[in-house]
């Protein structure tokens, strides 16, 4: 379910495009498999496989377009079908009993079914009509203003009234200001549309409130690679230079980890100069998801890092772009459930904040470190110690991860993570068979459902972000143009771009609805990370 897909022995799937059942599992980044084709045992890496109904995306609606009650109501429609998904060979009678669980009609679910299984995104499931169109409140201004107060007052107590009697209390209301009653129904949608732990609390105390949130910090359902991955950000203690002039650039990095908590594997990270906030967060589970082969021969690696494929859940702290809109739809989008860390409670984030120890540890032993605590620098000159660049410094924790840190015994597992991640991807420490891994399908929509948007009005050059100029002939019918709602104002589009690599940007064409790349508009420009871009322009 969802955009990925699951890689499983005597599963079929494409092979570079060609039918192939799997024989087994090579460690964590590789198959055997059998082309259904010709006949031959072949081996491939993961990233070459994709699910037999494989067709890239024409349309991608981007996860910000959705207005919040849209998003809200493709989550409940996904509800409402979830068990039906578990079971192919559905019955009428079971869609039936959903039906009355629901109170949607067996035609719904059918239909979102339909929608689901086909773009196995949660997406679909969103209400496409503007608001005020179906799948928004048919309540008048008056009905909202008096459904929500009663329902607070009156169903939201320690007296625990029934939905048909606040319904009852609803009807003697709206008759004394005559206005038309919404039907027992739409009351018990709205309630439905409660938090359960927000009605286990009012209705039953605070014990009760407590007992319906997941439990948090022991982690019982980390039993396989990728079931749970904490994500964690931290300003580091070394100074960087400049690339050109290699003098120091008096600021120190911020970087962001992703961590699987079954094998203490460390999945994926992020290094910027800018403060941590929704870009650090997707680029690095951008990292995180997607095979670093080409990643790791960039910077002239060569050691293993096999962590790829989309995690079953984010443990994350309260930060506020752990919260952000962006990252719990994009999770909604992929199948990912997101657990927060209780407040006041940091040991709960435990594995995460040892490792990013262990890490700027590692990092006091290099030049240009400015040390945690003033005594342990004395009096030792971190700015004129720098010597590493950027890209230098993220080579160098690259290499730690791959060399030094994956293959050092960990007491915690008692073994090294590298060891614990392949075993479990194998299956062999549990009855439960191989992990079942989820891997993206379509690596250029992850990325722009992760990152966040930028917003640009299309001028006769072109675009510029960060004075950088783009430009492709697909913006031409969008110059100038101004916005429908207020003639007066320029219209802006959305864009999207990836700070590793700024060559190119994502226009989403509103007419098309689809995404264009946008190359440079001066295509002999090399491309740079957003970082170069800083430092060339601050000479």
């Amino acid at each position: 379910m969802f955009d990925n897909l699951q890689i499983l022995p005597n599963s079929e799937l494409l092979v570079r495009g060609v039918r192939c059942r799997v024989v087994s599992v090579l460690g964590s980044s590789r198959l055997i498999v059998d082309n259904l084709q010709t006949g031959q045992r072949e081996t491939a890496g993961m990233d070459e496989a994709r699910p037999l109904h494989f067709t890239t995306p024409e349309k991608h609606t981007p996860l910000e377009n959705f207005s919040d009650l849209q998003w809200k109501t493709a989550e409940q429609r996904y509800q409402a079908i979830l068990p039906l998904l578990a079971f192919p060979g559905r019955t009428k009678a079971a869609m039936q009993e959903r039906a009355i669980e629901t109170s949607y009609g067996i035609t719904s679910l059918y239909k979102w079914l339909r929608l689901f299984e086909t773009s196995e995104s949660m997406s679909s499931l969103a209400p496409k009509d503007r608001p005020g169109g179906r799948g928004k409140s048919r309540l008048s201004s008056e009905q909202d203003s008096l459904v929500m107060p009663a329902i607070e007052k009156l169903y939201l107590t320690d007296q625990k009234r029934s939905t048909k009697a606040v319904f009852r209390e609803i009807q003697r209301m709206c008759a004394g200001r005559r206005i038309v009653c919404p039907s027992i129904n739409t009351i018990r949608e709205r309630i439905k549309r409660i938090d359960p732990a927000i009605v286990a609390r009012r209705r039953l105390g605070p014990k009760a409130g407590r007992s319906m949130k997941p439990i948090r910090g022991s982690f019982p359902g980390a039993d396989h690679p990728l079931d749970v991955v904490q994500v964690d950000h931290t300003r580091l203690d070394i100074q960087v230079v400049d690339e050109k002039s290699r003098l120091p650039t008096g600021r120190r990095p911020f970087i962001t980890v992703a961590l699987d908590v079954y094998s203490r594997m460390i999945v994926g990270y992020y290094i910027s100069d800018d403060p941590v906030g929704d870009l650090s967060t997707g680029v690095c589970l951008i990292h995180s998801m997607l095979s670093k082969k080409e990643w790791l021969a960039a910077h002239e690696i060569t050691a293993d890092w096999p962590c790829q494929g989309i995690m079953r859940a984010l443990h994350l702290d309260n930060a506020r772009e752990f919260h952000s809109k962006m990252l719990r739809r994009a999770c909604s989008q992929y199948g990912i459930r997101l657990d927060h860390r209780p407040v006041a409670r940091p040991h709960y984030g435990g594995n995460i904040e040892r490792l990013i120890k262990t890490l700027v540890d590692y990092l006091h032993t290099l030049p240009g470190t400015t040390f945690s605590n003033p005594r342990e620098k004395g009096e030792y000159n971190s700015e004129q110690k720098a010597v590493f660049t950027m890209r230098e410094l993220e080579k160098i924790i690259a290499l730690w991860i791959t060399t030094i840190y994956h293959g050092s015994f960990h007491q915690g597992i008692s073994t090294t993570p590298l060891e614990r991640y392949r075993r479990g991807i194998l299956g062999l420490d549990t009855s439960d068979g191989p992990a079942e891994i989820r891997y993206p399908t379509d690596p250029i929509r992850l990325r722009l459902d992760l990152l966040p948007g930028i917003e640009r009005s299309v001028q006769p050059y072109g675009v510029v972000v960060d004075e950088v100029f783009y430009y492709h002939d697909i913006l031409r019918p969008w110059i100038n143009a101004t916005d429908p709602a207020n003639r007066k104002k320029k219209r802006v589009f959305l864009f999207k771009r990836d700070p590793r690599d700024i060559s190119i940007i994502y226009f989403f064409d509103p007419s098309r609805e689809e995404y264009h790349p946008i190359p440079y508009r001066d295509i002999t420009h090399p491309a740079i990370s957003i970082g170069s871009l800083e430092s060339a322009t601050s000479e």
